[in-house]
Parts: structure tokens; sequence; C-alpha cells
């Protein structure tokens, strides 16, 4: 008995390592992601879509948001509502600026499209209001 439990705690020790997710508290955050491979033809391009799905609201990430669109390698996400949110890009290949074929989201929660497997999400919380009344409190 006492190595079925040893046994069982090592397997939950090593399966609950590979899930670590880094969270890191921002209102203002820029993500890069590496370039989508593909040969493309003339008139064809690709852009990226950039989404927010609020880890606590929509965890299963089925009503993500979508946040902007760029050619570039990197978004700036800037944060206005307090929350946890998992980043999605997607790429879109445009022919002669129509959309015809999109991939589909890599999100920032899943090791497949994160850098290394390495897990993130975006906080954001508002700064309070300063306290005020100060006053001295005398014995």
């Amino acid at each position: 008995m006492k190595k079925l439990m040893i046994g069982f705690f090592i397997i939950t020790l090593f399966s609950t390592v590979g899930v670590a997710q880094d969270w890191y508290n921002t209102n203002q955050a820029t993500v890069a992601w590496d370039p989508t491979v593909y040969q493309l033809d003339a008139g064809e391009t690709i852009v990226y879509r950039t989404y927010l799905a609020n880890a606590k609201t929509d965890p299963d990430k089925a009503n993500p948001a979508l946040i902007g669109e760029t050619a570039a390698l990197e978004y700036q996400f800037t944060f206005t509502e307090k929350g946890n949110y998992f980043v999605g890009v997607q790429s879109v290949i445009k022919v002669d600026g129509e959309d015809v074929s999109e991939s589909t989201i890599g999100w920032s929660d899943d090791p497949l499209f994160a850098a290394g497997g390495a897990t993130f999400g975006l906080r954001f919380y508002p700064a309070p209001d300063a306290p005020v009344g100060l006053r001295p409190v005398l014995n």
C-alpha cells in the first residue's frame, strides 16, 4: 500500500509540473509570434488576427473577442477591464484583400502554440483609489 501511495504521489507530481502557467500582471503587453510558413503567390498576403478570451468567464474560449489584425509579428494589447486573459493569434490568407483561408486560433495557454511550451496569461487589475481622510490617531 505504501508503494502504491508513493507511486500515486510521483505520478501526480509529474503530471502537474507540465501544466504550470505563468500569469503576467500588466495594463499593456506586446505579444510576439513566429511567422506562418506558407508559399505565397502573387496577390496573396498573410495577416494575423489577435484575440482575447477571459480566462474566468470564457475558459473554453468559445466567445473570444477579436482585438485587431496586423501584418506584423507582434501586437500590443492594452487592457481597460479587470480580468485574466488568454491571448490568441490566427493566420489569415488574403487574396486581393479578401479572406480566403484561416488557421485555427493558437492560444497562449496551449503548449502546442506557446514558445517552448511555456503557457501564459495576462492579468489586469486597475489601481484602486488612494486612501483619503488621513489623520493621526493619538492615544
